[in-house]
């Protein structure tokens, strides 16, 4: 951790349970201040009994997982399945058994087995989230076995991403709220998927942001949807506010009318397996477009088809960044899909 001079005192953040917070030290200079974080950072180890976290348990620390991912809604059911899995063909009694060589060994058994490499990376990624847990919330002065040591399996896409036309999204809004019975829907079927195209279309959600989206958060008065970050551990995370459109508020407006009861956007009745049943409905919407015609498009081609269309509608690429929750030009850039009209257009337009 960083010690910052601000003005006459020294300062370095820490973790407080997920939630980055701030010391000033009582003392004047550089060398006493480095002193004053490590005696602090020592003191709050000692205080929380993590003087040796290498110590703990595994059952523990994964139990301990488990309970902070329901409180986020993460796919706690995945979890709970690769750490089974892992404890069966590879079984560890503490945690300073976790290491690199332990992961290898869980690797080539899951290869043996036939597993598909996108399969090892899904599992890959659960123990890559225990351990930034554990190091950015827990505060546990450990290594990180996974990261960077063990690369991810190269594997071949399911979808290329890329922008639905016009047309493509004249068919999806034909189809689906008229036609719905002919491609297997039934009513609330029907009622989901198209309140995740809207939202994706007119609002750019991520499919678990836009399952985790509650009722309260869109405040019609203020044109306003509150989204809740769900690509980090933080618990704390902030949230972000982004516009709501006519459209999408007219739509959301009649479809809460249906099913009043309900607390969050997307009409699920099961709650308690709203983020788990993400991977089922993304492969039904992939599906549910292949039925109507519209070939490699899913629920992040809406994502893609929204920040593209902004961001060749000449708005201001700051204004697309915080309408989409992008955070730098490098992504935005993968998002776009600039024409070669659009380049043409662009080149064309200097004024001299």
């Amino acid at each position: 951790m960083k010690i910052q001079k601000q003005g006459d005192k020294y300062t370095f953040r820490y973790s407080d349970s997920g939630v980055r917070r701030r010391h000033t030290c009582a003392a004047q200079n550089m060398q006493d201040a480095k002193q004053e974080q490590i005696d602090f950072l020592a003191s709050r180890a000692a205080m929380n009994n993590k003087a040796n976290p290498l110590n703990a348990l595994w059952k523990d620390i994964t139990k301990d997982f488990i309970e902070y991912a329901i409180k986020y809604k993460k796919t706690t059911e995945a979890y709970k399945f690769h750490f089974r899995t892992f404890d069966r063909l590879t079984p560890i009694k503490f945690l300073n058994e976790a290491t690199t060589s332990k992961f290898n060994e869980y690797i080539d058994k899951r290869l043996s087995l036939k597993l598909s490499k996108s399969s090892i990376n899904r599992e890959l990624n659960t123990f890559r989230a225990l351990f930034s847990y554990l190091i950015n919330v827990k505060d546990y002065d450990i290594k990180h076995p996974l990261n960077r040591k063990i690369p991810r399996f190269s594997v071949k896409s399911v979808i290329k991403e890329r922008v639905l036309s016009k047309e493509e999204i004249e068919k999806i809004f034909s189809h689906i709220p008229n036609k719905y019975k002919s491609i297997g829907l039934t009513a609330q079927e029907k009622d989901v998927f198209l309140t995740l195209i809207y939202l994706g279309l007119y609002a750019g959600l991520r499919l678990k942001e836009a399952l985790n989206l509650k009722r309260k958060d869109i405040l019609f008065s203020a044109n306003t949807i509150i989204v809740e970050p769900h690509k980090t551990f933080n618990y704390n995370a902030d949230t972000v506010s982004i516009p709501l459109s006519q459209k999408l508020s007219n739509y959301l407006k009649s479809a809460f009318r249906l099913y009043p009861n309900e607390a969050y956007a997307v009409p699920i009745l099961n709650d308690n397996q709203r983020v788990s049943r993400s991977p089922e409905l993304s492969h039904k919407i992939i599906t549910l477009f292949k039925k109507i015609g519209i070939k490699n498009a899913g629920m992040h081609t809406l994502r893609h088809t929204f920040v593209s269309m902004l961001a060749n509608s000449n708005i201001d690429s700051v204004d697309v960044m915080e309408y989409a929750r992008i955070k730098s030009i490098a992504i935005l850039k993968i998002y776009r899909h600039v024409t070669t009209e659009k380049h043409l257009t662009n080149i064309n337009s200097l004024p001299y």
